[in-house]
């Protein structure tokens, strides 16, 4: 397909240069030339407590019922993935990660694992089920996102967001608030679904009479990203990208906390591993000293 005269804006490079991928009644997907995110326009706007502002999307109802019921299994399998993260923190860093703030940490899986690791752990969630859950658990996680951690003037060693960036719809301003969040030094690592693996092109391969198109999911997820897209929006945000890569969401130190998913969704995944086209994208960038 040509690239249209007349294009919507791209919510990450403001360019107006973009190819049309797949169109519904009521919106469209663009992937834009300039940076390469994949977006949805018009937005779908849905507004409910759990949102926490007009530029956030509504996660799947599934998504955060799963993790609420499964809260204290999550921080036990969340063990093993801190420990593994936090040397390989070490070594990027060459010290000693003493901080990590988590933004949208949900139920707050992290918590206990780097609390038992030594390192001083708070996490910021927009959803106040979420952070009652984790309150209950005694984790470190409070109602609100990034504005309320800098009012507090803290600075860390790593922010951590898991399944976070696809819901912003100002990703540029966002990260700035990452930037400002991070010490000199200091390490942003990003988890976010890879528009580019081979789930989300079997996908738009096989589901075009669905209204997604790969991992744009109307009204959940409306911005992907390949490699490309994020290397964009760290450079743009002023950080220096240290590796950008694929991963299965079974990876031993990157993955997903819980995964569950059927026989044939597991044998998919890794096969998409192997072949360097994970459904998993984890980027991992510092903040100039």
């Amino acid at each position: 397909m040509q690239a249209l005269r007349q294009c919507p804006t791209c919510p990450q490079c403001h360019s107006h240069r973009a190819r049309a991928q797949r169109a519904w009644p009521s919106m469209s997907v663009y992937r834009c030339l300039g940076c390469d995110l994949t977006f949805a326009h018009p937005f779908a706007r849905v507004s409910t407590v759990e949102v926490g502002g007009h530029d956030v999307t509504i996660t799947n109802p599934g998504y955060n019922r799963g993790m609420l019921e499964n809260a204290q299994q999550r921080g036990r399998a969340a063990q093993p993935l801190a420990a593994r993260r936090l040397r390989a923190y070490n070594r990027m860093l060459e010290c000693r990660v003493a901080n990590v703030c988590e933004l949208g940490p949900g139920d707050g899986a992290f918590a206990d694992a780097y609390k038992e690791l030594g390192v001083r752990y708070i996490g910021a969630d927009i959803n106040s089920d979420m952070v009652h859950v984790a309150e209950s658990l005694g984790r470190n996680v409070i109602l609100g996102g990034p504005e309320v951690l800098l009012k507090q003037g803290g600075q860390f060693d790593v922010v951590f967001l898991c399944q976070v960036l696809e819901h912003i719809l100002q990703p540029r301003q966002f990260m700035a608030m990452v930037y400002d969040l991070l010490r000199p030094g200091g390490l942003a690592h990003i988890e976010i679904p890879n528009h580019d693996g081979l789930v989300p092109r079997l996908k738009r391969y096989f589901l075009r009479g669905r209204c997604e198109y790969g991992f744009v999911q109307p009204p959940h997820h409306q911005l992907a990203y390949g490699i490309k897209a994020l290397a964009n929006l760290f450079s743009a945000s002023a950080f220096e990208v240290a590796w950008i890569q694929p991963k299965s969401n079974f990876d031993a130190t990157w993955g997903q906390v819980s995964t569950k998913a059927s026989t044939l969704d597991q044998q998919i995944m890794r096969l998409a591993s192997v072949m360097g086209m994970g459904s998993l994208l984890v980027g991992l960038a510092r903040r100039p000293a």
